[in-house]
């Protein structure tokens, strides 16, 4: 019992420190830990700890990941981190069914991307946030990227830190001398950026072109925190005319420098402006104003939607 308190009591600890390596913090190496920390006490717990301590540290990881929600309400900020949460607790499942395999650690890794995946897929088109190859894209495994990409890159970080926690787990799982195979296996992975650095560099000064563009950022926000922003859509799309407008009276007046690019964020239109008339019209209006390509995060709906007309 005093071991499964106390992997309890670290659970939220391991989702904080796996949230460390998120911006705006960006301490990567806490990450390692955290999912390595997280698998070593997996291999001394139950099923049913096993999966309470996996659903905590979760809950704890997406509620320091996902504060921004509380633009949306507090409610939200909660609900959709332990909801989120049950992914992890499902993976626990997955890690105590591969865990005592032969090559563990490449089932473990496998096991924990494959719900990555699953995550980014459903429900609703999916929830892609968190995935453990953000923390990692801006150290150098992010040399793996033009030759994994991003799923590969979580499932090469993962299979670091189920090789370096199969090296640490209980010894009475399998013989010493099986650990050192994965020694190896995880100081390779974490060298083999090295050359594949000099690879990419390369071949990105071959190709290179030099030069710099001006792009206008639009940020029209929402009219007040709450979830029935939705249900605004219209003073949404304003906000952004708006200040898209303000803008091009600027450049008119010289007091700004007129964009290479103007890029509005998502969900700047919930209404669809390929089945509303009335939202392209305006849309193209500004953007001709504006005299600059200009790229709409827009909601493409279905054109019976009555909302969209």
């Amino acid at each position: 019992m005093p071991l499964k308190l106390g992997s309890l009591a670290l659970a939220p600890l391991f989702g904080v420190a796996l949230g460390l390596g998120f911006p705006p913090y960006d301490f990567w190496f806490l990450s390692f830990g955290a999912i390595t920390g997280l698998l070593i006490v997996s291999f001394r717990l139950t099923w049913g700890w096993r999966l309470l301590i996996w659903w905590v540290a979760g809950s704890s990881f997406f509620l320091f990941l996902m504060p921004w929600l509380r633009v949306v309400g507090s409610d939200a900020w909660v609900a959709a981190s332990l909801a989120l949460a049950l992914w992890w607790a499902l993976a626990s499942i997955g890690v105590g069914l591969v865990m005592r395999l032969p090559a563990a650690p490449i089932w473990l890794a496998s096991v924990l991307t494959s719900f990555e995946i699953l995550k980014s897929r459903w429900p609703f088109d999916g929830f892609p946030w968190g995935q453990f190859a953000y923390p990692l894209s801006e150290t150098f495994l992010a040399n793996y990227l033009p030759f994994v990409a991003s799923l590969g890159l979580t499932w090469v970080g993962l299979l670091i830190c189920s090789s370096i926690a199969w090296v640490l787990r209980p010894s009475n799982l399998a013989s010493q001398a099986a650990k050192w195979p994965w020694l190896v296996t995880a100081g390779a992975l974490w060298l083999l950026p090295l050359p594949l650095g000099v690879i990419t560099q390369s071949s990105s000064e071959a190709s290179q072109t030099r030069g710099s563009i001006d792009v206008a950022m639009i940020q029209g926000n929402v009219p007040e925190p709450g979830l029935d922003f939705n249900s605004r859509r219209q003073q949404v799309l304003n906000n952004h005319l708006d200040l898209s407008g303000q803008l091009a009276k600027q450049i008119r007046e010289g007091l700004s420098v007129k964009p290479d690019l103007v890029i509005w964020p998502e969900n700047s239109s919930d209404i669809d402006p390929l089945a509303s008339q009335s939202v392209n019209a305006a849309i193209s209006e500004i953007v001709d104003e504006l005299d600059a390509p200009t790229l709409v995060g827009a909601v493409v709906q279905d054109s019976s939607d009555p909302l969209a007309q």
